[in-house]
């Protein structure tokens, strides 16, 4: 009777396991492409041809982390998991694209650390500013350079959007894009295959 109650308490602790491995590896999955979505949305092209950010690697990464704390704030309470996911996939990102820059791998570590500490920075101060003179003050700060007010409209823009969407529909309408560029990308090969 002991024995046939331990085992049976194995296997629930078991299966409870079991799903949550494959829980947590979903929401990995939403982080990954919460990521992507977050890289798409920070990459819009008003952004850069309005001149509201300059289109360097510094502006691309000051914009990108915009956006990355936009959605931590909207998707923190919800899938806690998932916004670690989506950070995890941003510090891999970070260091990949350092390693193509040519930085040696004694000293990847020391910059996407230093790199971090900048956007935990800009982080805290977009969190403290609660109006809009104080947005412009954070905004001016991170990101020398730039248009303010323009941002800050963008700001609200991409605020009010997010505000509207879940993760799922952001997730899938991320996957939804990626189609339909895979399904251009293969008509073009069809159509360079067939000249």
């Amino acid at each position: 009777m002991m024995l046939r109650k331990m085992e049976l308490d194995l296997l629930s602790r078991w299966r409870y396991l079991r799903f949550r491995r494959l829980r947590v590896r979903i929401e990995r999955l939403y982080g990954a492409r919460l990521y992507a979505c977050a890289l798409r949305d920070s990459r819009a092209r008003g952004l850069f041809e309005d001149g509201l950010v300059a289109d360097t690697l510094e502006g691309r990464l000051d914009c990108l982390t915009l956006h990355l704390y936009f959605y931590t704030r909207r998707f923190q309470l919800q899938r806690a998991v998932a916004v670690r996911a989506m950070m995890e996939a941003f510090v891999r990102d970070l260091d990949s694209s350092l390693r193509e820059r040519g930085v040696g791998d004694l000293s990847v570590g020391k910059k996407v650390k230093k790199l971090l500490a900048r956007v935990y920075g800009a982080f805290d101060a977009y969190r403290l500013a609660h109006d809009r003179q104080q947005w412009h003050a954070a905004l001016a700060r991170n990101m020398p350079g730039a248009d303010c007010k323009g941002l800050w409209v963008h700001a609200r823009k991409v605020e009010r959007d997010l505000a509207r969407s879940s993760l799922c529909a952001r997730v899938g309408q991320d996957r939804r894009a990626s189609r339909v560029e895979e399904r251009r990308e293969r008509r073009k090969r069809r159509q360079g295959k067939k000249r």
